[in-house]
């Protein structure tokens, strides 16, 4: 019997995807938005998205989840000026002469054919734009311009846009190196200032790692991860890289300087990531498996979505 039209070539009767683009935001999480969750961060971020009636694309399934990726997830209690998001939307809708340019209510905006190309994003998130003079483009969809404006009104106080670019790969990007700063007590400039140079000059750093709840610490080796330590009056500026795909903790860097985590793990500041791409997708080096801060595989789910599709061939 001859294929329906409607049906794709691999005979799994779907239609073929169109291909979304995606965009990286890069936000600031700051004050008392620190202490929330990687989780939490995820779900506003989500909900800031939805108010500023972003288009953005939605998994399959029972339970649709939007697709956000935070490819270094921030630990909880230390306060980000880099935070990044990659954001997946609706493909750009094809033009319809006979459409009204109405939307149902509460219906998400969509990019429209014609609109601002995804460049253009990346420039008025710099210029601080928030609308487009000419409004929306093709049957009244907003522009990018508009979208930036919007997204910069709905995020909540001490969550700051800093900006946003297109992403055109389709690899999400992964740190390499990472800066914090972190402002010490005048009583204690001294103690760490003499505790610098020793432990630079250490081969070896071995701090008690948390290997999670119900489990006994480990034993491990920051001193590979520690790029470089200064100290400037009393701000202590912490270079970290990651190696064997991992990077050492905040409070790890705190338990080497002997200084209280208590005192110290919530004044510990983001400042700077360098990634392996830029976000427009060039490469600066061969793609590694890394694990974030907390030293988990953040390349699983990928891993597992590879094997699904691996097996789905494999029938076919």
């Amino acid at each position: 019997m001859m294929a329906s039209p409607e049906l794709d070539t691999c005979g799994m009767g779907l239609q073929p995807v169109p291909s979304r683009p995606s965009v990286a935001v890069t936000f600031g999480m700051l004050g008392d938005l620190r202490y929330i969750s990687h989780h939490d961060e995820l779900r506003m971020l989500a909900r800031a998205l939805v108010r500023a009636r972003w288009p953005v694309a939605f998994s399959q399934g029972f339970n649709p989840r939007p697709r956000i990726v935070l490819p270094l997830p921030r630990p909880v209690g230390v306060s980000s000026s880099c935070e990044l998001a990659i954001v997946e939307l609706e493909p750009p809708a094809p033009h319809d002469p006979n459409a009204t340019g109405e939307r149902a209510p509460g219906e998400a905006m969509r990019l429209e054919s014609g609109s601002a190309s995804l460049p253009a994003l990346a420039g008025a998130s710099r210029s601080g734009a928030t609308r487009d003079d000419g409004g929306g483009a093709g049957l009244g969809g907003p522009t990018l311009q508009a979208l930036v404006g919007q997204l910069r009104a709905a995020l909540p106080q001490g969550c700051p846009l800093v900006c946003v670019h297109p992403h055109a790969s389709r690899k999400s990007p992964q740190p390499l190196r990472m800066w914090y700063t972190l402002e010490l007590d005048e009583t204690d400039v001294a103690r760490v200032c003499a505790r610098v140079a020793p432990l630079l000059a250490q081969s070896s750093v071995v701090v008690l790692r948390d290997a999670g709840p119900g489990r006994t610490p480990q034993p491990g080796d920051i001193r590979p991860n520690v790029e470089t330590l200064s100290l400037s009056g009393s701000q202590l500026e912490i270079g970290l890289r990651f190696a064997d795909q991992r990077t050492a903790r905040p409070t790890e860097l705190l338990e080497a300087l002997d200084l209280p985590a208590e005192t110290y793990a919530h004044r510990m500041h983001r400042r700077r990531v360098e990634w392996n791409m830029d976000v427009t997708g060039d490469q600066k080096s061969p793609q590694l498996q890394v694990r974030d801060t907390l030293g988990y595989e953040e390349s699983q789910s990928q891993e597992n979505q590879q094997g699904l599709e691996g097996q789905a061939a494999a029938s076919r």
